[in-house]
This record gives structure tokens, C-alpha cells and sequence, in this order.
């Protein structure tokens, strides 16, 4: 397949937690392989009731924490 080389390769682990109504599953990476600027990544997914969160933070060789990158909340329409 061309241009695969070019893609991000991630393997990410973590829990899955209930915590009251919400399911929460936090992910670290483990392995990232293809892009050498990357250090760390997180993803958080939570679900609550029609409501699903998402959150994203990266650590990248410019950027020398972990670090907020992506929020987003999506919300069922009835």
C-alpha cells in the first residue's frame, strides 16, 4: 500500500473503569513507532449517560510535557 510508511503506529493500554453512571477508559501509549518527534501520548474516553468525552495529550520532542492537544464532547441527539 503506498504511503503507509508515513503513517503514526501506536499501541495504547488501559484501564476500564465505572465510576458511578460514567464508564472511563484511560489509555498510555506503550509503543509508538514511525514518527520520531513523539515522546508520550494519553487518551481519556468517558461515557456518561448521552454524553461522550474525549481528551488527547501529547509529549513530543519540542514539547517537553505531557500536554493538552485534543478536547472534544459529543452529545446524542434525541
Amino acid at each position: 500500500m503506498k504511503g503507509v510508511e508515513n503513517f503514526l503506529v501506536s499501541i495504547l493500554i488501559g484501564p476500564v473503569e465505572v465510576l458511578g453512571d460514567m464508564f472511563q477508559i484511560r489509555l498510555q501509549s506503550k509503543v509508538l513507532n514511525n514518527d520520531p518527534r513523539m515522546v508520550s501520548s494519553t487518551r481519556t474516553f468517558e461515557l456518561e449517560g448521552d454524553t461522550l468525552r474525549y481528551d488527547m495529550a501529547m509529549h513530543t520532542t519540542k514539547v517537553e510535557k505531557l500536554t493538552p492537544h485534543l478536547k472534544t464532547t459529543l452529545q446524542r441527539v434525541k
